[in-house]
């Protein structure tokens, strides 16, 4: 088991790398706020600027319950104010419960993900820094709804969560360079054997590198576009 502790120094270290006085938005569920709370820590020891965003799943789901298909179709003004000041980030998605999004009329998520355009142009246009962590909708509920072992699915992506990927990148570009500057030298009539040891070589290789120690880091998003609608991880969006 990964400890909040590392998985928040992976997080800010490895992933979103603020600068001092860089203002951060970390959106939590009750389920995360444990995580959540490390990040800002985090964050803070870094000279940065967070500030937590306490999502649930009655707020989440209140969304479709309370608001008509006309308010979704609606910008919420949280959505398009925050880009304003905030500069990055963490979404630790939710909601522990996937259970009831069966119940939502299909109209209803068309529109909420229609009403985001205006949130998605200004922030294609501000490009603020993303990091999205899997590991927020890792939970029970969701284990039991998918029909996966919660545990091992739990550990699978905490230990993604914290894996040296910059060790792992180099280890990617060189296998690429070994099997081009195979290929070349040998010709395309003979570019499969070639791939093929070296992706036993690769694999030998990789039991060494894997097996050396590591730091944390995981995986940033830093394109906006990889981070969903606002609107679908925030009960006070509409």
């Amino acid at each position: 088991m990964v400890s909040s502790q590392s998985l928040a120094k992976s997080i800010v270290k490895g992933s979103l790398r603020p600068k001092p006085d860089e203002v951060v938005l970390i959106s939590t569920y009750p389920h995360t706020i444990e995580l959540a709370e490390a990040t800002a820590l985090e964050c803070q020891k870094a000279g940065a600027d967070p500030a937590l965003w306490l999502d649930t799943d009655a707020l989440f789901y209140g969304n479709f319950k309370n608001y008509s298909v006309e308010s979704l179709h609606r910008v919420s003004g949280h959505c398009v104010g925050l880009l304003d000041y905030v500069n990055s980030y963490i979404w630790l998605n939710g909601p522990r419960n996937p259970a009831p999004m069966a119940t939502v009329p299909r109209e209803k998520f068309a529109a909420m993900f229609e009403g985001e355009k205006a949130h998605f142009d200004k922030m294609f246009a501000k490009v603020p820094k993303n990091v999205s962590l899997a590991i927020g909708q890792v939970t029970r509920e969701r284990a039991k709804t998918y029909g996966l072992n919660y545990p091992k699915w739990k550990a699978m992506v905490e230990a993604a969560t914290v894996v040296n990927t910059e060790r792992l990148g180099s280890l990617g570009n060189l296998v690429a360079g070994l099997v081009s500057r195979k290929t070349s030298r040998w010709g395309p009539s003979r570019a499969v054997p070639s791939t093929c040891r070296q992706e036993r070589w690769a694999s030998r290789r990789w039991r060494r590198v894997r097996a050396a120690p590591s730091s944390p880091t995981c995986r940033s998003r830093n394109a906006a576009g990889s981070s969903r609608a606002f609107r679908g991880r925030s009960g006070t969006g509409r």
